[in-house]
């Protein structure tokens, strides 16, 4: 077998579960669009195409686009304690088939190097392991915490057979640093944006949020903060802007989807929404594939969970002030690149929102600190590199393997 980094070029496979918009996809297409494609040759396998359009963007950037068959992790649902056997047996025995068919399928594409997007495919190293010897990289995009379920604890066991973590915060590497030294941390890409003043100025006030309508999401927690500034400040002109899934239904459908689905957020998110009085205060948007129209109209950006991710990323380079619950500084720097305060502290981050209001001239030193702060972590050409260096020490590892193979 001739080394292709010799001869010129890696055959770099992505997986995901699905050609979608959302923050994920947004970091993998920017992976590949900056991609050296003298070197290295891209395939993307998915289990889905939900937008035509995306995929298409995909195409025009050299990727081709393969449909493949897996499970994912969470079709299992939590196996509870001490069942491991059990689940990878169950794993094995309903889903061989489709496993050996991934590998065949790499095996006829020539894979060099396996990039996992999504750890909804975490059960994936140990069973390759066994099928072939690409190296995998496993890219972990979400917090994971073995307090949790067996199943987090399964995904965390599993990733750990991968030849490369990398994960986007140092919040979701903790769970494998003391295990491995296998992990990096790489703050998701962003194409930094020119000169920008903080978006205070020369227009309306405007504060916004985005999230799914889940209770880990919080974003119960902004119609408290909204709440809470007409409190401190009656006569606020502002606007408020959510962008979720929310529309409202009868409180008998929500009830009756509660007991359907188990999850009962949506129910108590309306019931706040009503109770607070604030249906006629607050624009809903639907999730939207451009989500840069939503943001060119804010003024301040608040997280109410999580302090980390895309969004935050984007709003910090476009120069959006950014009010931010949690205990993570990883982006948000409380008093220099935006506000921070503890978890459901809704008055703290309403007041720390009106304070940004009546100071322009610290809310400017927040957005040029911000911005500096995401070109030193998430500067897209920089991070790109760095990954085709993982790709070329992963494969290099490989070459003595492929000697013998010949």
């Amino acid at each position: 077998m001739e080394s292709r980094v010799r001869s010129g070029q890696l055959n770099i496979a992505f997986l995901v579960n699905d050609i979608a918009y959302g923050g994920a996809a947004k970091s993998l297409f920017l992976l590949i669009k900056y991609l050296d494609k003298q070197r290295f040759q891209v395939r993307v396998y998915s289990t889905r195409i939900s937008s035509e359009d995306f995929l298409q963007e995909y195409i025009l950037q050299g990727a081709s686009v393969h449909l493949i068959s897996l499970p994912s992790l969470y079709s299992f649902g939590d196996s509870g304690p001490n069942t491991k056997a059990k689940f990878v047996k169950k794993l094995q025995a309903r889903y061989s088939h489709n496993i050996d068919s991934f590998v065949g399928k790499l095996e006829l594409d020539k894979i060099d190097l396996l990039h996992i997007n999504t750890t909804v495919f975490s059960y994936l190293p140990p069973l390759l392991k066994k099928r072939t010897s690409i190296p995998i990289i496993m890219h972990v995009r979400e917090l994971l915490e073995c307090k949790i379920s067996y199943t987090y604890r399964f995904m965390i066991e599993s990733m750990l057979e991968s030849d490369r973590i990398i994960c986007i915060t140092d919040n979701e590497s903790s769970v494998f640093r003391e295990r491995t030294e296998k992990v990096v941390v790489m703050a998701n890409p962003v194409e930094i944006e020119g000169a920008t003043s903080n978006q205070l100025l020369g227009r309306d006030i405007c504060v916004g949020t985005l999230g799914t309508l889940k209770k880990d999401k919080r974003i119960d927690l902004f119609l408290r903060i909204v709440k809470e500034i007409y409190t401190i400040s009656p006569g606020f002109l502002g606007k408020f802007i959510i962008v979720t899934g929310y529309s409202r239904r009868s409180y008998i459908k929500l009830f009756l989807k509660g007991i359907l689905r188990q999850d009962f957020y949506p129910l108590y998110f309306q019931y706040l929404l009503d109770k607070l009085r604030l249906a006629d205060k607050v624009e809903f948007l639907t999730n939207m594939p451009d989500i840069r129209s939503f943001y060119d109209r804010l003024s301040i950006y608040v997280r109410t969970a999580k302090p980390w991710g895309r969004d935050i990323i984007e709003v910090m380079n476009i120069g959006i002030l950014i009010v931010a619950c949690g205990s993570s500084g990883f982006f948000v720097k409380d008093g220099v690149t935006g506000y921070l305060v503890n978890d459901g502290e809704y008055k703290a981050a309403a007041r720390r929102i009106v304070d940004l209001i009546s100071n322009p001239i610290k809310a400017d030193e927040f957005v040029t600190n911000a911005k500096k702060l995401i070109y030193d972590k998430c500067e897209v050409k920089s991070y790109v590199r760095k990954i085709e260096e993982i790709y070329d020490q992963l494969y290099r590892l490989k070459e003595p393997e492929l000697e013998n193979d010949r």
